[in-house]
């Protein structure tokens, strides 16, 4: 039982990305839009990323955002962040 838990945990951190964001630093957020067709809104052609701020460390990763213009932004896990360089 061990050695298959070692074999699966291996599996799953082979392509695990470390992140480790700090206060202040400036990230990109993932944007979730659904198409709207009474609006003529295709979610295919909306930016995939917008900027964001980390507010707020909540857990390991977990991050509070807020944008550059201070509006609150919510809690997004680091699988919905990259880091901006």
């Amino acid at each position: 039982m061990r050695q298959s838990h070692d074999i699966n945990s291996e599996r799953y951190n082979k392509r695990r990305r470390v992140c480790n964001y700090e206060v202040g630093d400036v990230v990109w957020k993932r944007t979730k839009f659904l198409s709207n067709a009474n609006q003529a809104f295709m979610s295919k052609l909306a930016p995939k990323f917008e900027k964001a701020i980390i507010a707020e460390k909540i857990s390991k990763d977990v991050y509070k955002l807020k944008s550059p213009r201070g509006k609150d932004l919510g809690e997004w896990h680091s699988c919905d962040l990259k880091r901006l360089v």
